[in-house]
């Protein structure tokens, strides 16, 4: 083999060698992504989730299942259950900021999946008093997983506790529940029932119930309902 033959071997090995030392630097960034979804408990404040009721066996076994999770995800970032479940135990130690890292990198990696939404709005109506906020992610969950009837009564309970103005809005969005999943149609029209009730609305809440009866005619407590509403005509 001549001199310029070596010269192109030793080139080419060398330029194989950046290759593949650049595909695993790239591997094992993304490994990194997929289990980076916030920052970790390193330092265990066991005072503070003693406040929560949580004594130092209970934080360590949750601690550990957050580890075993992290490395499931590097190993199968696909399940989107898992992101879930993390959060859920970041938000039982009322780690909020976690859980909302977590829900975001779910978002991020499954966009069109409904439950991260719906958990986020959740957290943002209980846990962070972000009313506006909670709406914005509950009409997302809506948009994602409309087959979610809960999703479409959280929001209506926004509504009425924090948006009175929006009231109006709640019957068009359970009738629209209804359209988009109609399996659930007792459970929207029992909800414009007890909605309508609470408003002195007999007229609409007689309705409802009707409807609620004609799809489950055996419902005592909802035929109970109507004969109530009736008398108060």
């Amino acid at each position: 083999m001549n001199k310029q033959k070596k010269i192109t071997v030793i080139v080419s090995i060398g330029v194989l060698i950046l290759v593949i030392i650049g595909i695993s630097f790239w591997f094992l960034l993304s490994k990194k992504s997929d289990s980076d979804t916030g920052r970790e408990l390193t330092e265990i404040d066991y005072d503070k989730y003693a406040e929560i009721g949580y004594d130092a066996e209970k934080v360590d076994k949750l601690v550990k299942l957050i580890d075993e999770i992290d490395v499931k995800i590097s190993e199968d970032p696909t399940d989107y259950e898992i992101y879930l479940k993390k959060a859920s135990i970041y938000r039982s130690l009322h780690e909020y900021d976690l859980a909302e890292k977590v829900y975001f990198k779910a978002i991020e990696k499954f966009p069109d999946f409904g439950a991260a939404y719906g958990e986020l709005g959740e957290m943002y109506l209980g846990d962070f008093q972000d009313f506006e906020k909670s709406v914005e992610y509950f009409k997302l969950a809506i948009e994602k997983s409309p087959y979610r009837s809960d999703y479409y009564r959280w929001l209506a309970d926004v509504y009425s506790a924090k948006f009175p103005e929006k009231k109006g809005e709640i019957e068009s969005l359970m009738l629209a529940g209804v359209m988009d999943s109609p399996e659930n149609a007792a459970t929207f029209y029992s909800y414009l029932v007890n909605f309508f009730d609470k408003e002195d609305n007999m007229d609409k809440a007689i309705e409802y119930a009707m409807k609620a009866l004609e799809i489950d005619p055996s419902n005592e407590v909802m035929a109970k309902k109507l004969k109530d509403f009736q008398a108060q005509r």
